[in-house]
């Protein structure tokens, strides 16, 4: 075979091997926003999910009750101003999935909310169920 002609044989193989190629699907898409009624069904919180860069998800808080006479801070109330001043749930893992993105909302939503009527410091530490 000359050398023309392995060449060309590449060529034809390696057009093959890119008709072959798929295309990934793209990621699944983000809610806008999401309203979350709390257990009691007395209260409504509204967040909106964006992925980061770095895949991980960052869940911004749109509406919630207001603190009243209860400190605001940071520390408080699990909270964290982004540089556009936007408001967020800080959490200290990697967000990766809408699945636990809506269990840390609902969890965050409640112990807001018990913080709220009784005082008592907000608990962070989601069910096992929400693993990734």
């Amino acid at each position: 075979m000359d050398p023309r002609q392995i060449v060309g044989a590449l060529i034809g193989e390696l057009r093959a091997q890119a008709a072959e190629v798929v295309e990934p699907p793209p990621p699944p898409s983000i809610p806008r926003t999401v309203v979350y009624r709390s257990v009691d069904g007395t209260t409504y919180f509204r967040f909106a999910f964006r992925r980061r860069p770095d895949g991980s998800i960052r869940i911004y808080i749109l509406e919630q009750p207001s603190y009243g006479h209860r400190e605001t801070g940071p520390h408080d109330t699990h909270r964290i101003a982004s540089r556009s001043h936007r408001v967020f749930i800080c959490w200290d893992q990697m967000i990766r999935t809408m699945r636990v993105a809506y269990g840390i909302a609902q969890l965050w939503s409640e112990e807001t909310l018990r913080y709220i009527r009784t005082g008592q410091a907000m608990r962070s530490r989601p069910p096992q169920r929400w693993g990734e």
